[in-house]
């Protein structure tokens, strides 16, 4: 951790996690962060005290497979992680959200994703 722009650094007790894993932090402020981990399992980890002690936030929502892309909190509650769907869906790709501090995760939803207008055929001039 670095309290002075990374001028010095101190070492802290982050989650100790397999380096070849695919994993994503996010920092709300200078004491409070938050890192998406994917080792065996899938784990989100948060600390209020600018990562001397972390917390496995035994979040339920996500796939044990799933690998973390990007992870964003608005603020201490509201946070969305980006992941891949792992073994069950090579390739795929989901936006998840999470609105009691990364507890609890729930796919996002965007509605209708076609305009609502029909196409019509038409000849150009």
């Amino acid at each position: 951790t670095t309290s002075d722009a990374g001028a010095t650094w101190t070492e802290s007790t982050s989650p100790q996690v397999s380096a070849e894993t695919g994993d994503a932090a996010y920092a709300l402020d200078g004491n409070r962060w938050f890192v998406a981990a994917a080792g065996r399992n899938f784990h989100i980890y948060s600390t209020g005290d600018a990562g001397q002690s972390w917390k496995d936030l035994s979040a339920t929502g996500l796939g044990s497979s799933w690998t973390a892309n990007w992870l964003h909190f608005t603020n201490r509650t509201h946070g969305v992680l980006s992941v891949g769907l792992g073994s069950e869906y090579p390739g795929a790709w989901a936006l998840m959200l999470t609105s009691d501090g990364g507890l609890s995760w729930r796919p996002a939803t965007f509605g209708a994703v076609l305009p609502a207008y029909q196409p019509s055929a038409s000849v150009a001039p």
